[in-house]
């Protein structure tokens, strides 16, 4: 996909090559530049939808920035001192509660979640692509530049 058909406030369907060349997403000093580029790492020859919040750049690497959004029913709630004393806990540890949110029938309750991803718009297509139908890509490959 070229740089000049990616719009802000459109998805795309983002297909990561199986390989990454390390020394092209190397790790920045900054908390989020680390954990973009494990993210990128542990996502290899997956695919997901990623909506556009910010246009690629016209130099440089040609990366733009957007939200993977996907249902899920994990939940983690901290308790309060109060709640951790009516459950008989030891006061002042702090604790958490994780789980799967249901509702009393049992079936599980589906939440959003929006997780920021900066990627290289050389892996995007359009979202209506076959998924996995095609040929993999299996080697990052260099920028289209429009």
């Amino acid at each position: 996909m070229k740089t000049a058909d990616v719009h802000v406030g459109e998805s795309y369907l983002v297909r990561v090559p199986q390989r990454l060349p390390y020394d092209r997403y190397p790790p920045g000093d900054t908390e989020r530049s680390v954990r973009m580029h494990w993210l990128r790492f542990i996502s290899s020859g997956e695919e997901f939808e990623l909506t556009v919040t910010e246009p690629p750049q016209a130099d440089g690497e040609h990366l733009v920035a957007g939200l993977i959004v996907k249902p899920h029913s994990g939940v983690r709630v901290q308790l309060t001192d109060d709640q951790a004393e009516g459950l008989s806990l030891p006061p002042g540890v702090g604790y958490v509660v994780r789980g799967s949110l249901e509702d009393l029938a049992g079936t599980r309750v589906e939440l959003m979640s929006a997780t920021p991803m900066t990627v290289p718009v050389r892996w995007l297509r359009p979202v209506d692509a076959a998924r996995s139908g095609g040929e993999p890509e299996t080697a990052d490959q260099r920028p289209t530049v429009a």
